[in-house]
């Protein structure tokens, strides 16, 4: 492909997501809650395309940081025209809330 893939882009979402929320657990010393997460729903749209070997922005915000449920809003822009290439929704269980869970 000449463009980001969508797979590569949803793979981007997922990871800055999991540590956008990571990062603010350390912040606010809870990051033992989520040492056991995992994926329970990701939410993407795919806009514009990003040319092979361009530069994009990544930007993450948490949008939830609760006991189990943690989720964050991660936004890929092209450097060149500030365009948004996709956006995403990721949300997350810290199964640690549960031992007998089997995600």
């Amino acid at each position: 492909h000449s463009s980001l893939h969508s797979a590569m882009a949803t793979l981007i979402l997922d990871v800055v997501g999991t540590y956008a929320t990571y990062a603010e657990s350390l912040q606010l010393g809870i990051e033992d809650e989520m040492l056991n997460s995992t994926s329970v729903g990701m939410a993407s749209s795919h806009v514009q395309p990003a040319k092979l070997g361009e530069t994009v922005l990544i930007e993450a915000r948490v949008l939830k940081l609760g006991k189990a449920i943690h989720s964050a809003q991660v936004d890929i822009f092209r450097k060149r025209d500030g365009a948004l290439v996709a956006t995403g929704q990721h949300t997350l269980y810290a199964t640690s809330h549960s031992p007998t869970s089997r995600l």
